[in-house]
């Protein structure tokens, strides 16, 4: 059954919601949504001893590691581990296609990344990704308004994930999408601490499976959506689950578009504009 929530594009609504569920996958919420964070998406800390330093030079890069290899512009890690990103890198992508098996955590510290193509980060292989804002930096991913898509990806998002990706960590990050997404991920979204600043000529976040928020404080301005999670044929997919966290969100079209929404009553939603549109299926 579709449920849409009409909610007046004048009022700014801060809404505290207690907790309940829409079209939730089981009967038993809490049992379901337990498992929704690992202790390591939740963990804001990293490995400094045996962390990758990769220091960003305008169109270049520097990086002792023979897992990291800059060709032009595009800086590629391929294997396991932890690499600390500073500097400015103004027209270039890091990416991340390591093994299938492999964990990888970026570290951004400091870090000002953008692409007038592309995505200014882009996974396309790895287990899971660690994208881990360090505490007191202020770093920023942009993309110059277009996207040149490729017979073998298509590129939608500043910050592209074909697999799971968690932000984490206490710093800040701003992510300015003038063309299409400010986030795609394929997989599973965790945001579990960290302060965002979303601004996206269509969707904030534009995910598969689920999205899962708790403890982050989070902005989004989007032409069309701000949380959107698309319905992928299993029927516990296209979920968001708010645990706790201030989110506020300015949408043109959906606040949030899910196929299931849980929301616990100590998260804030201020929605500034934008319909709660939930279990409404893909065309």
């Amino acid at each position: 059954m579709k449920h849409i929530f009409r909610i007046a594009a004048i009022l700014v609504l801060a809404i505290s919601l207690t907790s309940a569920a829409i079209g939730a996958p089981e009967e038993n919420n809490r049992i379901y949504f337990e498992k929704a964070f690992t202790a390591r998406d939740l963990k804001n800390t990293y490995d400094e001893e045996n962390a990758v330093e990769l220091k960003l030079n305008d169109t270049t890069a520097e990086c002792s590691s023979s897992a990291v290899k800059v060709t032009g512009r595009n800086i590629v890690i391929s294997d396991e581990g932890t690499y600390v990103i500073s500097g400015t890198l103004s027209n270039g992508s890091i990416i991340v296609n390591a093994g299938k098996d492999d964990k990888v955590q970026l570290v951004l510290d400091n870090a000002d990344i953008s692409c007038q193509d592309s995505a200014a980060i882009c996974i396309l292989t790895a287990d899971k990704v660690f994208l881990t804002l360090k505490e007191g930096t202020e770093n920023s991913l942009s993309n110059g308004g277009f996207f040149i898509e490729t017979e073998e990806n298509t590129i939608d998002a500043v910050l592209m994930s074909k697999e799971d990706l968690t932000i984490n960590g206490t710093g800040s990050l701003s992510i300015t999408a003038p063309k299409k997404n400010a986030v795609t991920c394929k997989d599973t979204l965790r945001v579990t601490s960290g302060k965002l600043n979303i601004t996206a000529e269509k969707h904030g976040f534009s995910v598969n499976d689920a999205i899962y928020i708790t403890s982050a404080e989070i902005s989004i301005k989007a032409g069309k959506d701000g949380l959107h999670c698309k319905k992928t044929g299993d029927p516990n997919t296209g979920c968001i689950y708010l645990q706790s966290g201030n989110i506020s969100i300015d949408a043109a079209d959906d606040a949030v578009s899910a196929m299931y929404y849980y929301v616990e009553d100590i998260c804030k939603l201020n929605v500034i504009n934008g319909e709660m549109n939930i279990g409404e299926k893909e065309e």
